[in-house]
């Protein structure tokens, strides 16, 4: 990867890094190629978790919830930035589950996991 859009479309000039990218924009924008259409505004994407995650923006799903304020999110990323912007949160998993093992970011969250153990 050399950090350079040299992956350039025949048919309209527009340059991207990757030639997957490239085939993607190809198939969707030039052939017409709708294998991923969103139910609610027709939009075609090039994935079915890019649709999944497009999707979201008109149910207002927000299935990636925060473990310390309980705020919702779109994407893992998301979740991700918030925690970290937030509540200053590194993805390290110190915190241990002493039933299973598993690890997770803090007690807070192992608390919540623990109640799987004990339903």
């Amino acid at each position: 990867f050399s950090g350079e859009k040299n992956h350039v479309c025949d048919i309209c000039g527009k340059k991207y890094f990757t030639r997957y990218k490239l085939n993607g924009h190809i198939k969707i924008l030039h052939l017409k190629e709708r294998k991923f259409v969103c139910r609610f505004c027709d939009k075609s994407l090039s994935s079915k978790h890019a649709l999944r995650t497009h999707e979201r923006q008109h149910t207002n799903e927000s299935p990636y919830k925060c473990e310390i304020c309980a705020e919702g999110f779109r994407q893992n990323v998301s979740l991700r930035w918030h925690r970290k912007s937030k509540h200053n949160c590194t993805e390290e998993k110190t915190a241990e589950c002493k039933i299973c093992g598993k690890k997770f970011v803090n007690m807070f969250a192992v608390k919540s996991h623990m109640r799987m153990h004990d339903p």
